[in-house]
């Protein structure tokens, strides 16, 4: 099980990819389950919103992903 929380350095949460199960409430799992990610606050509706996770389970394909959004947003 992980927590990696890609958060900036004032603070600010882009992202979190999450691999913990949600077995006592089915409302919280995703179609990936237990890999999910979850949006920034400011974004979600709810503390249920999360996304299915299919392809960035390990810590090398979230730092990917993490520089392929730098690459496209030209923050590298």
């Amino acid at each position: 099980m992980y927590f990696y929380n890609w958060v900036s350095a004032s603070g600010e949460v882009f992202a979190k990819f999450h691999s913990e199960p949600h077995d006592e409430d089915k409302r919280y799992q995703t179609v990936t389950e237990p890999f999910h990610i979850h949006p920034p606050k400011e974004t979600t509706i709810h503390n249920a919103t999360r996304y299915p996770n299919f392809h960035h389970q390990e810590l090398p394909e979230i730092l990917e992903a993490i520089f392929i959004y730098m690459l496209a947003s030209k923050k590298i």
